[in-house]
């Protein structure tokens, strides 16, 4: 009975300090605002893409609405073998800030999608930039404040949480890292937390290309 209680007690304690800290992310989580355009801003938008024909049209249908003018978006074909090379021309016809990119064949001991990254990088002549997966939304105005709260923040990478859609009956949940919210915390150690579930959507930005061959054969986003 006793050790019954003692487990009830702890598994009530935990579940209050879960709610604790949910409750002060959801205030002192930053949310992104779209600004001031800044006309001298080069942002580079990278998409590494592999059998997205049935999403990648939509997508950059979406992100023709942004109005930053030193935007230029840089898809790179994965060797898809569906329409995403011939979706991607398409939009290029309708928006010249829109580029596509074949992408090299694998090298040994390298993973697929590090390696798209890397070649989208080489390939970018923004000052930031910023890596989406393909079924990726962007509401207008939105890859703005992306800049706007990096140039804020002072960070060398920021990793932005989008807003997930209803999870499916074949998709895991999204879990978060049950840890305060606290960008100035003086500790020696940090911890970082990101989002991916099917379908994925995650977004990085940084002001510098080449990252990815560090990563060249580990399996991360």
């Amino acid at each position: 009975m006793i050790a019954f209680l003692l487990i009830a007690y702890f598994v009530t304690g935990a579940l209050v300090v879960m709610l604790i800290i949910a409750v002060f992310n959801a205030w002192r989580f930053p949310r992104l605002a779209a600004g001031n355009l800044n006309p001298e801003a080069r942002v580079s938008l990278l998409i590494p893409a592999r059998n997205e024909a049935g999403i990648i049209g939509s997508s950059l249908r979406m992100l023709q609405k942004q109005d930053d003018p030193g935007l230029e978006i840089l898809v790179l074909d994965d060797n898809s073998t569906d329409d995403t090379a011939e979706a991607v021309r398409a939009a290029a016809e309708e928006d010249g800030r829109i580029r596509l990119l074949i992408g090299a064949p694998l090298p040994p001991g390298r993973l697929g999608k590090p390696w798209a990254c890397h070649q989208l990088s080489r390939a970018a002549t923004g000052d930031i930039l910023i890596f989406t997966d393909a079924d990726v939304g962007w509401q207008p105005r939105s890859i703005n404040a992306v800049v706007q709260i990096m140039n804020a923040s002072g960070a060398d990478l920021l990793s932005v949480w989008p807003k997930l859609p209803e999870v499916g009956p074949n998709a895991s949940p999204c879990r978060s890292w049950p840890w305060p919210y606290w960008p100035t915390c003086p500790c020696p150690w940090s911890v970082t937390t990101a989002c991916g579930r099917p379908p994925r959507p995650m977004v990085n930005a940084w002001p510098s290309a080449g990252k990815h061959m560090t990563l060249a054969a580990v399996m991360q986003q």
